[in-house]
């Protein structure tokens, strides 16, 4: 009973699109590289298909091939793609768009029957155009190969290692930072922050259920451990995950957002409401979690309440 007998205030939302939402500190924050390809630091190549048995062992991918920079996965790749050619002179190379399930030719994407080892090395240059898609390598106008190229981002990281089974989970990425990933999407979250900045409610309840909600909250058998999150100087940041700070209009930093009051509502190019700030009193935070029904309507939420 609780936090019935606080008194909460609501002070900013998020909403999603699509994939979880994440809270941290904006410290932490400054680490976050989101869904950007542009920014990985890491690539994956993945393939399989007829021919896979026909290349070296040297080529054997029993599992997907991970690599830290650019210029390593671009030569496995460079060599890769001329092994296949020594073995199938005959490949003809498709472009499939992942995302829209449609095969496409493009301008020096496309590799010609008896590819040479200075067409591979050229088309290889064209890297970046590559990332994301994948390659169908055609022999007798069946596919003997494909080969999918991509960014290995942060938020690819996050929902592939910690929320392929559950909902949520706190998960350190960059230099030693951390945050909680939330998968409730697509949804708005709305956060309510105690006057005294010892808890913070986040609750995924709509306006006229808000105060219902943290009754129900309040005297809740609902919830459940999931760790401790540590804001060190009180500044928080609640955002859909596949945003960075630079894609919320703040490259400099969120700290001097995250001192306003009231908060300022954090927008993208081309998304409004996909964040907001908050302020807290310094030090760790335990977390948990639950879900319950207003009129009949279900929510979730998270509270984060300053440890002793």
């Amino acid at each position: 009973m609780q936090t019935q007998q606080k008194h909460f205030v609501w002070y900013g939302s998020a909403g999603s699109e699509g994939g979880p939402f994440m809270i941290s500190s904006v410290e932490d924050y400054a680490q976050w590289k989101g869904s950007d390809e542009l920014l990985s630091e890491r690539f994956r190549i993945r393939y399989d298909g007829p021919m896979v048995n026909e290349i070296s062992p040297d080529f054997e991918m029993v599992q997907p091939i991970y690599f830290y920079s650019e210029a390593s996965c671009k030569e496995f790749v460079l060599l890769l793609l001329k092994e296949l050619y020594e073995k199938q002179p005959q490949l003809l190379m498709q472009v499939k768009k992942t995302v829209w399930d449609e095969v496409i030719n493009r301008k020096y994407n496309i590799l010609p029957p008896h590819a040479t080892p200075d067409l591979i090395e050229k088309w290889m240059d064209t890297w970046l155009e590559h990332i994301g898609l994948q390659y169908n390598f055609l022999l007798e106008e069946k596919i003997s190969f494909r080969l999918l190229m991509e960014a290995y981002t942060d938020y690819t990281q996050i929902c592939e290692m910690y929320l392929n089974q559950d909902e949520i989970a706190i998960a350190p990425f960059g230099n030693d930072a951390q945050a909680l990933f939330w998968d409730v999407r697509p949804n708005i979250v709305t956060l309510a922050l105690e006057p005294t900045g010892s808890e913070v409610l986040f609750v995924t309840t709509q306006d006229i259920h808000k105060a219902k909600a943290l009754e129900v909250i309040a005297s809740s058998d609902k919830s459940y451990e999931v760790g401790t999150l540590n804001f060190p100087t009180g500044r928080g940041v609640l955002a859909w995950s596949p945003m960075t700070q630079g894609d919320l209009g703040a490259a400099a930093g969120l700290e001097p957002i995250a001192d306003l009051n009231p908060p300022v509502q954090l927008n993208s190019l081309n998304i409004l409401g996909v964040g907001t700030v908050f302020k807290v009193k310094a030090g760790k935070y335990a977390v948990t979690w639950g879900w319950d029904n207003v009129d009949e309507k279900e929510f979730a939420w998270v509270r984060i309440s300053l440890k002793e």
